[in-house]
């Protein structure tokens, strides 16, 4: 038995991953199949619980919006401890997830009331909120899901943003309900028609601070420390208490304040345009009761928040990133790489790598890999083109001994939980990122393996 509970996306993509190096690398025969792994574990007496076929299938796919059992989770983690493709120490990893390590602090820095009407506050804030907002031919959609953390009264939170450049504005305007915040869903299935194209897109990661003082979201991206602050001004309510809606604003050192007097639609970066949309926005909440989703006469309670919340947290202000109207020239083509990613510029990005720049190469203040920078944030088309070159090193680990498929993973499991629908844009863009990943770290992993020994004569 397993010292301790296995639940959560964490612990969930990390088994999956695990799961899917044995069966693609294990040299006995015959090879484990899905049928294999389910009847050995529920035939075998020390493995607790049974397994079908059908749930080894669905915890292998990130995108089922179902999230496996702990049951289904103890049976595949004793399953890999037997076969000794995992170690205790790696078991250790996914019962204690970076973020549950993270939170355990949380508690003594940010004191919560324990009463039964604040858990049932904490309760209505689960779920996913979304966001949107235009600008010219640039649109923008920001989407939040928060949840609770195991064995924790905590709440964390996942934001992915998406900025895209729409030819027809208008069309998507006359299909959303002007740009409704609820209507994200067919903002992603219109996209294409409206020759909508991704041109950056971020996930970021945190904490959700709830005392009778300050509401807030600390978020950070990849592993630096938190960059920015969503502070909750309102939160909206229907009468039967169920969360509306959320009315937020960024701390100062999320834009500088050219930006956030002024939008120059040709000479800012992408990320900067991103930054500036998000500066003030309100997040519907999503899956609504049809009753409540009719309260819109809704009452408004306002969250008492004094000063400036980015200076309570003493956050570092974000670094500014050069303006410029072309991708600037510098010697250096693995740099040039990295400025084309932070334009957004595909092609420029192909072109580099065809002329040999390094698709290993770290990215700018960062010490992660540029491999890391494109999964975390669901970069598809760029994770694409790196490992189009067959130059990507896929066997490298990040600072917790994870792969780079596993962020993506992970959270098209966090939105999966919430998904939207079958063109739920999040779940399958992260999906396809991760198995596109995941197939070749596999590739890469059997290509390193020694070859078998000859039998002795």
């Amino acid at each position: 038995m397993i010292d301790g509970k296995l639940e959560g996306p964490f612990a969930a993509e990390f088994l999956s991953t695990c799961l899917a190096y044995f069966m693609a690398l294990s040299v006995r025969t015959p090879r484990w199949t899905k049928a294999r792994v389910a009847d050995y574990i529920s035939s075998e007496e020390e493995i607790p619980g049974r397994v079908s076929d059908t749930t080894i299938g669905r915890l292998l796919d990130p995108g089922y919006p179902q999230e496996p059992s702990e049951e289904t989770l103890q049976a595949v983690a004793a399953f890999l401890l037997k076969m000794r493709a995992i170690t205790p120490d790696q078991i250790r990893l996914a019962i204690q997830s970076p973020s549950l390590l993270d939170a355990s602090s949380f508690p003594t820095i940010f004191p919560r009331p324990e009463t039964q009407a604040y858990q049932l506050f904490l309760s209505t804030l689960v779920g996913r909120f979304g966001a949107v907002d235009a600008r010219d031919d640039r649109f923008f959609t920001s989407e939040l899901v928060l949840r609770r953390l195991p064995k924790t009264g905590v709440l964390i939170v996942k934001e992915v943003a998406w900025l895209f450049h729409v030819s027809n504005m208008d069309m998507i305007k006359r299909s959303t309900r002007n740009l409704a915040p609820d209507m994200i869903l067919t903002v992603h299935q219109k996209l294409p028609a409206a020759g909508g194209k991704v041109v950056t897109s971020s996930a970021s990661a945190g904490f959700v601070v709830a005392t009778s003082e300050i509401m807030a979201l600390l978020l950070r991206a990849d592993t630096a420390g938190f960059q920015s602050v969503i502070n909750v001004k309102h939160i909206s309510f229907a009468e039967n208490g169920s969360i509306l809606g959320l009315d937020t604003w960024r701390n100062d050192g999320w834009t500088d304040a050219k930006s956030a007097r002024s939008y120059q639609k040709h000479s800012e970066k992408p990320r900067d345009i991103a930054r500036l949309m998000l500066r003030e926005i309100d997040y519907h909440k999503f899956k609504l009761d049809n009753t409540v989703a009719k309260l819109l006469n809704k009452r408004s309670i306002k969250n008492r928040t004094d000063g400036q919340v980015h200076d309570f947290f003493q956050l570092e202000e974000i670094g500014r990133l050069d303006r410029g109207g072309v991708i600037e020239k510098q010697t250096d083509i693995d740099s040039q790489l990295v400025e084309a990613l932070d334009w957004g510029d595909i092609e420029e990005f192909r072109r580099l790598l065809a002329e040999g720049a390094n698709p290993n190469v770290y990215y700018r203040g960062s010490h992660e890999r540029l491999i890391f920078i494109l999964s975390n944030n669901g970069r598809l088309e760029f994770v694409k083109a790196v490992l189009a070159t067959g130059r990507c090193d896929l066997t490298v680990r990040d600072e917790f001994g994870l792969p780079p498929s596993h962020s993506p993973g992970e959270t098209a499991r966090m939105f999966a939980e919430q998904s939207l629908g079958p063109d739920d844009l999040i779940v399958n863009t992260f999906s396809e990122v991760r198995n596109l990943l995941l197939e070749e770290e596999i590739k890469q992993l059997r290509a390193k393996r020694p070859a078998p020994r000859s039998p002795a004569p």
